[in-house]
């Protein structure tokens, strides 16, 4: 089970440049039913000027461009 939370959890992952949309399945549902229009990606801004560093504002851009999902804040320790 490590591997596959590993794969399922680690994305985006990609073959051959194009995207692989992943999902796990429950016994009762059908794969040919299962919706897959909607994958993870990173998103990393570069030339933020520093007041504008903050998870707020990450916020709102991730909103803009998708739905915001987590943000990072290691990315902070080099303004």
């Amino acid at each position: 089970m490590t591997d596959f939370n590993r794969v399922l959890n680690g994305g985006p992952w990609s073959f051959k440049n194009n995207m692989i949309a992943l999902s796990s399945i429950k016994e009762s549902e059908i794969p040919k039913e299962m919706p897959l229009n909607f994958i993870l990606i990173w998103v990393q801004i570069h030339n933020l000027l520093a007041g504008f560093m903050s998870a707020m504002v990450d916020q709102h851009i991730g909103n803009f461009i998708g739905a915001f999902m987590k943000y990072d804040n290691k990315n902070n320790s080099n303004v």
